[in-house]
């Protein structure tokens, strides 16, 4: 058996006296970069419930679901971090730039059947002819306060705005549009370009 070399005896003592090199995780808290892809989480302020981090997501981790009643709906997104591969896509495409971003949380144990998730609802804006869904509550605000006066040119944009402020009250049409002042109402793009057709055969 070959005697220890001088150089490893060396740096074992050195070893012995230094500090430590490693964490003591799990007993402490593991100091992680600045740049580290954590759980990625949702911001009630800043998420608006636009879906292009459902659409962006190439593992498929964000679920999707609307419900809709009646004249209201909410829309419920949902990453489930078990299938989440923390590319970090959710966060750079995000409309807003703050609904979503990926955090420093590693510890990701769980028990039971269900795993962890990160989740976000939002009120949605349903079509006065139709039913069916336009967008988000949150998500049409924040284009009304991008688009300032040209907001205006959009019925659907300024009237729930005027709505969210008690300003304006909204009625559900018994059947789809067919008069010209049913352009001034809140309706999916489908309604409105059946309403522009109509116009356009009746001159």
């Amino acid at each position: 058996m070959k005697k220890p070399k001088i150089r490893e005896l060396n740096e074992a003592i050195k070893a012995i006296f230094s500090r430590r090199y490693t964490s003591r995780y799990p007993a402490e808290e593991a100091d992680v970069a600045p740049t580290f892809r954590g759980a990625p989480e949702y911001s009630d302020e800043g998420c608006v419930g636009c879906t292009g981090c459902y659409h962006v997501c190439p593992a498929g981790a964000i679920k999707l679901e609307d419900t809709v009643d009646g004249t209201s709906g909410t829309r419920h997104l949902q990453v489930d971090l078990e299938e989440c591969i923390y590319c970090g896509q959710c966060e750079k495409y995000c409309t807003t730039g703050e609904g979503i971003e990926l955090s420093q949380e590693y510890s990701l144990s769980f028990t039971g059947e269900e795993g962890p998730i990160s989740t976000t609802e939002k009120d949605l804006v349903i079509c006065d002819a139709c039913g069916e869904v336009i967008g988000t509550k949150e998500h049409i605000l924040w284009l009304y306060s991008k688009l300032g006066g040209l907001a205006y040119s959009n019925p659907s944009v300024f009237l729930t705005y005027l709505e969210n402020l008690d300003l304006a009250r909204r009625d559900r049409l018994n059947e789809r549009p067919s008069h010209r002042s049913d352009r001034v109402r809140v309706l999916c793009p489908e309604c409105r370009r059946e309403l522009t057709i109509i116009e356009e055969g009746e001159k």
